[in-house]
């Protein structure tokens, strides 16, 4: 059970890496103006980073359990499906969320070993 735990640990680090890239991207294409670009392509992977930093991480702030860590993640992952939709990738999206819900499941049932 150990590998699939690791397993598990590597794909919910490969997504958290993915929901800023997905941040940034969003960002960077939302906007016309450089300005904007830069503001929301540099500033919605940092605001991410803020929020995992005080509430996501195992040595956070705020470290969240149980119910509200459930809710941390569909919002946290949730917000990648949602860029990735805005950027008109809906297939992409779907294989997101299909993966984050998985890994997910097994990060809050891990959550206390």
């Amino acid at each position: 059970m150990t590998t699939v735990k690791n397993l598990n640990g590597g794909l919910f680090f490969l997504l958290e890496l993915a929901t800023y890239a997905v941040a940034a991207w969003w960002g960077f294409a939302t906007f016309a103006a450089w300005p904007l670009k830069l503001l929301a392509g540099l500033g919605a992977p940092a605001l991410l980073i803020t929020i995992w930093v005080l509430f996501g991480a195992p040595n956070a702030t705020h470290h969240l359990d149980g119910p509200a860590r459930a809710v941390l993640l569909a919002l946290w992952f949730g917000s990648a499906v949602a860029g990735l939709v805005a950027l008109g990738r809906p297939g992409l999206a779907l294989g997101f969320a299909s993966v984050a819900v998985l890994v997910s499941a097994g990060d809050l049932a891990w959550s206390g070993t």
